[in-house]
Parts: structure tokens; C-alpha cells; sequence
């Protein structure tokens, strides 16, 4: 059901946000609105807004998620003949790069960050004084 004039019930923008990751663009097609509609819908309501942030949060929550499985990959287990489980390979191996991109955003203050070491030579030789400067330059106007 679209509503191209009028706000939607909040149940339901709540529901479309949540399936729309909280993407602006899918929530009006959703909707059959424009973008600035919806935008319309967030600014005039707190609780639009508030569902919005919610789903935006959500979706944030569904990468994380993603993100720990492709830190820690997906192993295969399979039981033995005394039916224990084993280690059996790995369906998904875990990535380098997730593993990566985690220690540099979340383990920062771990100390996983990149950082640029730059020398730069600070000594005042062949400087002349400021105020010596400024004088000279306001006595030649």
C-alpha cells in the first residue's frame, strides 16, 4: 500500500526502514515517495526520526555481525567414529583483511593503528627575530 500524500503508520515506516537497512532511497520507493518526503516524515515526527535512526543502527549491527564471521571464518565440524566433533576444514576461511580493517578501527587502543612518522629539521639558523621583521616592514611604508 503506498501513501504518496500522506505520512504511512509508524508500524509500518518501521517495518519498511528495517528492511530497507535504513536507505533513504529504498524507504521512499518503498513508499512511492520522494526522498524528501520521507525527510518530510523524519523531520515533522520524532518518532519517524527515531525509527529511522534505529534501523540505520540495525543494519550497522547486521554488518558487525557479518564482519565477526569473516574474522573468525566458518569451520567445518564433523564427528569422528566415537562421535566426537572435530575440525574438519573451513567452510569460509577467515579473511585477512577483515581481520585488518578490525584491528585498525576497534583496535586502535590496542595500539593497531598506521601511523606517518615525519622528521622535519626545526633549528632557527638563518632566522632573524619577529619583531626586528615587523619593525623593518613597518618603517619601509
Amino acid at each position: 500500500m503506498a501513501y504518496p500524500n500522506t505520512k504511512p503508520p509508524l508500524e509500518q515506516f518501521e517495518q519498511i526502514a528495517n528492511v530497507c537497512g535504513g536507505i533513504l532511497s529504498d524507504i521512499a520507493a518503498n513508499f512511492k515517495v520522494a526522498r524528501n518526503t520521507v525527510y518530510a516524515w523524519c523531520n515533522d515526527d520524532p518518532e519517524f526520526k527515531q525509527a529511522l535512526e534505529d534501523s540505520r543502527e540495525r543494519f550497522v549491527d547486521l554488518a558487525e555481525s557479518n564482519l565477526r564471521k569473516l574474522v573468525a571464518g566458518v569451520p567445518a565440524i564433523e564427528k569422528d567414529e566415537n562421535g566426537e566433533k572435530r575440525f574438519a576444514g573451513w567452510i569460509e576461511r577467515p579473511s585477512e583483511t577483515a581481520i585488518i580493517f578490525t584491528l585498525k578501527t576497534r583496535g586502535k587502543k590496542r595500539g593497531y593503528i598506521e601511523r606517518s612518522e615525519v622528521e622535519a629539521d626545526v633549528s632557527m639558523k638563518g632566522s632573524i627575530n619577529i619583531r626586528d621583521w615587523v619593525k623593518d616592514r613597518l618603517q619601509k611604508k
